[in-house]
């Protein structure tokens, strides 16, 4: 049984999801983009990894780097909490992603 509409496309391009006034993007979570990335962004530090090594805020800097690169993948109408207006980009993305906690989770 399942009440999600799920499509190939949404899946990767997202789907409206609106928080505190904004509409972002939000892709599936695990989607194939998202796999990819996170793949690519773990391979330098698959050492530190496997050891146990890896500290939590480089951890949280990959992660943060992936979710921006393929599950946030736009917005609209975003403006922060001083009302500034921003648009939506990687850079912008890192940074909400960053410094809202609540956001990324």
């Amino acid at each position: 049984m399942k009440i999600t509409p799920i499509n190939g496309n949404t899946e990767i391009e997202g789907v409206p999801f609106i928080y505190y006034g904004t509409t972002f993007m939000v892709a599936r979570s695990g989607n194939t983009e998202f796999k990819k990335v996170f793949r690519q962004a773990m391979k330098p530090y698959k050492d530190e990894f496997d050891s146990g090594r890896m500290t939590e805020e480089q951890s949280n800097k990959i992660m943060i780097h992936c979710v921006a690169t393929a599950i946030l993948v736009g917005w609209e109408n975003f403006k922060d909490a001083e009302g500034n207006e921003y648009e939506y980009n990687y850079e912008n993305a890192v940074e909400l992603l960053t410094d809202d906690k609540d956001c990324y989770d």
